[in-house]
C-alpha cells in the first residue's frame, strides 16, 4: 500500500546546475520510516537560491517550501523525491533528510547541500512517478454497473463500493454490510472477517469494521462524526476499526484518532486510518489499475 524511498547508487550530477529545474514540480514526501505520506509542489525563491549556492561557504543550506500539500503534516524530519523530464532526459531529485515545519499549510525548512542528490534516471521510473503523483478527481467517481438504477446510491455509495473492492483485492473474506439505515449510501459500516489481508498491521485472523467517509469537496473530517461511529460499532466487537476516507484530515483530528488507544477512551479495538493520498497510491499500483478504470474511467 505504501511505496518506499531508496537513495540510488547512480553517479550524482551537479546540484547547482540542475536543481532549479525542479522548482514548481510535484514532490513526494516520505517520513522517517521511508513511508510515503503525501505530495506537494516544490517552491523556492529563485534569487535566494542562486545567491545562497554561490556565496555560502562550507556546506550551504537552501530554503525550501512545499506548497499545495494534499495531506496535513506535522513538524518532522522528512525525505523528498521528484523526477522531471528535460528534453527526453529524466532527472531524479532526492533530499535524504530535511527538518520541515508546517506554516500556514505549507512545509518549510532548509536542506544542506550535501543532503541533496540529483541523478539521471529512466523513462520507466519517470512514468511510474507520474502515475503515483496524479491526483484523482473524486467528484467524478462513477457508480459501477452493478449499482445502475438502484435508489439512494450516489457518489458516496460508489466510494464505499470502491473501498470494498480494494479490501477484496487485499484478500478480505466474508464481507458483510452492516448498520445500514436511511443514509445507507453515505457512511455505511462493513464487517470484515479477514486473515492477514491488510499489509500494514496483522498476521492472524481477526475481525474488522470498515467505515467509509466521502466528500465531493474535500471537506474536513470531524472528530464528532467518527467518535459517534466508533461507539456504534462496539456491539460488533471488532479487533480493528478501519477508516477509509477521501476527506481532509486536520492535525487535531489526526492527534485525536492516534490517541484512541489511550485508556481514557475505553476503546477495546485498534483504529487504523487510510487517507486520500494512500487510497490514490493504492489505485496507482499496476495490480489495481482495473479498479481505477472501473470507478474513474
Amino acid at each position: 500500500m505504501t511505496n518506499t524511498l531508496s537513495i540510488s547508487n547512480v553517479e550524482p550530477l551537479e546540484v547547482r546546475e540542475y536543481f532549479d529545474n525542479f522548482i514548481g514540480e510535484t514532490i513526494k514526501i516520505y517520513n522517517q520510516k521511508d513511508e510515503l505520506i503525501g505530495k506537494g509542489r516544490l517552491s523556492i525563491d529563485f534569487h535566494a537560491f542562486n545567491v545562497g549556492l554561490y556565496t555560502q561557504s562550507g556546506n550551504p543550506k537552501l530554503s525550501i517550501t512545499i506548497k499545495e500539500l494534499d495531506v496535513k503534516t506535522l513538524n518532522d524530519n522528512y525525505k523528498l523525491f521528484s523526477i522531471v523530464n528535460l528534453n527526453s532526459n529524466y532527472y531524479k531529485l532526492e533530499i535524504s533528510r530535511i527538518d520541515l515545519e508546517n506554516s500556514d499549510g505549507k512545509l518549510k525548512g532548509k536542506a544542506e547541500l550535501n543532503k541533496i542528490r540529483i541523478s539521471l534516471t529512466t523513462l520507466d521510473d519517470y512514468e511510474h512517478f507520474r502515475t503515483y503523483t496524479q491526483s484523482i478527481n473524486w467528484e467524478k467517481i462513477k457508480l459501477p454497473d452493478e449499482f445502475a438504477g438502484k435508489d439512494k446510491v450516489d457518489e458516496a455509495g460508489a466510494f464505499e463500493a470502491l473501498c470494498l473492492d480494494i479490501i477484496k483485492e487485499w484478500g478480505g473474506k466474508n464481507l458483510e454490510i452492516i448498520g445500514k439505515g436511511a443514509d445507507r449510501a453515505r457512511d455505511g459500516c462493513f464487517y470484515v472477517d479477514a486473515h492477514a489481508w491488510i499489509p500494514i498491521i496483522t498476521d492472524y485472523s481477526n475481525r474488522w469494521v470498515l467505515q467509509c467517509k466521502y466528500s465531493k469537496d474535500y471537506n474536513n473530517l470531524l472528530i464528532s462524526e467518527i467518535y459517534n461511529e466508533i461507539t456504534k460499532v462496539l456491539m460488533h466487537k471488532p479487533d480493528y476499526f478501519l477508516l477509509m476516507t477521501n476527506r481532509k484530515i486536520t492535525n487535531d483530528f489526526l492527534d485525536w484518532f492516534n490517541a484512541l488507544k489511550d485508556t481514557k477512551y475505553h476503546i477495546p479495538f485498534k483504529c487504523i486510518l487510510i487517507n486520500k493520498t494512500q487510497i490514490e497510491q493504492v489505485l496507482a499500483e499496476p495490480g489495481m489499475s482495473h479498479l481505477k478504470r472501473k470507478y474513474f474511467g
